[in-house]
């Protein structure tokens, strides 16, 4: 046997690759074990983030379906109903009202007989971000802008009209009765008196009428009031309160408040404004029944959709 030195043997080369082999392969199958739980680990992790984030998701998509559906039945298909209410507080005012019926059946009870402003209408704002934000319901926002901007139009004709029927109804009456006062109250006036924002209205109201319809059909009537123990006079248009009050009896029969409603109503100036009115209530009634039509058509697709 071989000797390295004097007296020592030298170990098989053999045996020495055959130790180092081994040790080598348990590392190496210690590693792979290792490796292969931490891979499984991992996938593990990356498999229960995808589910948690698919059932994130899922919920997150049921719970906006149900928002659209809720804002579909609370505020789109009433939305859907709006029309255009004659409103008190000046002549010709209009504003935009859902009608109650239009509401569903656990929500009406609570809504006003004559319905409810659009602007009172709970949700509103977010059917307007749900519209505007949609490019697919684009043309939908687009009538609701023109119907906003139609109805602006149409108060500020009207607020136009206003001013100029003051200001000429007002230098008008001064110069006509110069020994009454001009009462603007909205109490009854005292004797001596005429009602200068009675006198207002009525020229705004029958002006719009004449110029819409041709209808001009002026009518007074008289009454008697006591004053101190003397019988005094008022006079009023058919369909408005008393226009003089406690006046003689020879001041409502003279026939002069009555030529001056009519002049007042035919003056060309005067048309001008009601025409502007009248041409943006068209685009308003034009734009809304567009509008309806088309967001009908929209609460159809949602409610077969399920949001």
């Amino acid at each position: 046997m071989p000797t390295d030195a004097p007296g020592q043997r030298l170990l098989p080369a053999a045996n020495l690759n055959v130790g180092s082999s081994g040790s080598d392969d348990l590392l190496a199958i210690d590693d792979i074990i290792v490796w292969t739980g931490f891979i499984t680990g991992i996938i593990g992790t990356v498999v229960a983030t995808v589910t948690l984030v698919w059932q994130l998701l899922q919920w997150r998509t049921a719970r906006k379906e149900r928002g659209i559906l809720t804002l579909n039945a609370h505020v789109l298909k009433p939305w859907s109903d709006v029309t255009v209410t004659s409103v008190g507080g000046w002549p010709d005012g209009i504003e935009l009202f859902v009608p109650r019926n239009a509401f569903p059946p656990e929500v009406a009870p609570k809504i006003p007989d004559e319905g409810l402003p659009l602007s009172k209408l709970t949700g509103l704002f977010q059917a307007q971000m749900y519209l505007s934000g949609h490019p697919e319901h684009k043309d939908i926002w687009s009538l609701e802008v023109q119907a906003d901007q139609a109805l602006r139009k149409y108060n500020d004709a009207r607020r136009e009209r206003h001013r100029f029927v003051e200001t000429m109804v007002t230098e008008g009456m001064a110069v006509a009765y110069p020994d009454l006062t001009a009462a603007t109250s909205q109490e009854t006036p005292e004797a001596e008196s005429y009602w200068l924002s009675q006198v207002i209205r009525v020229v705004e109201r029958m002006s719009y009428q004449f110029d819409a319809y041709g209808i001009l059909n002026v009518q007074m009537s008289k009454s008697t009031m006591n004053v101190g123990g003397v019988a005094r006079w008022s006079l009023t248009e058919q369909n408005s309160m008393p226009l003089l009050v406690g006046v003689s009896e020879s001041r409502v029969d003279d026939g002069k408040l009555k030529a001056l409603l009519v002049r007042w109503i035919q003056d060309q100036r005067l048309s001008q404004h009601n025409l502007k009115m009248r041409e943006a209530r068209a685009e308003l009634d034009a734009s809304l029944e567009e509008f309806r039509t088309k967001l009908k058509e929209l609460c159809l697709r949602i409610d077969q959709s399920g949001g």
